[in-house]
């Protein structure tokens, strides 16, 4: 709706382009891999809610994660922490928990995303900067609105 809105009113025309760029790769460090397979069954839903698709979670220096698969950390990771394209390559398939409140990552409170690294590292996984597909959108044509 609102970018049917944007077409008609600024005569916007849009196009996405995909060109190489800076991303991360979300890997399997060979560490051991902390992260546990969900328990989730229709019987006994994630967070009371069926079909409930997953949830990453910061507080107070613990990570949390609850039903997450790993394409879902890494757009989490993507969107929130290094605002980078971040793909998945750990081959690792299906949903995890990791829900370990009695290890406090040590962090700087401002350094989210230090902090992130530390939690990824400590789960037995790896961000490695690469070079791969990302998208944008180019603007082809935008006109001043009228007065309404």
């Amino acid at each position: 709706m609102l970018q049917a809105l944007l077409t008609e009113r600024f005569q916007l025309k849009v196009h996405r382009e995909t060109q190489t760029g800076s991303v991360y790769l979300l890997e399997r460090s060979g560490k051991k891999f902390l992260l546990h397979s969900t328990k989730y069954t229709e019987d006994e839903p994630v967070m009371g809610a069926p079909g409930f698709s997953g949830e990453i979670e910061h507080a107070r220096g613990h990570w949390f994660l609850f039903n997450a698969s790993l394409p879902q950390l890494a757009k989490y990771a993507s969107t929130y922490v290094l605002h980078k394209p971040v793909i998945d390559q750990t081959g690792l398939e299906g949903s995890f928990d990791y829900r370990d409140p009695d290890v406090k990552i040590e962090q700087d409170n401002g350094d989210f995303e230090a902090a992130f690294t530390v939690f990824i590292r400590d789960i037995g996984l790896k961000l490695t900067p690469s070079k791969g597909p990302v998208e944008s959108l180019v603007i082809e044509h935008a006109e001043k609105p009228t007065a309404n």
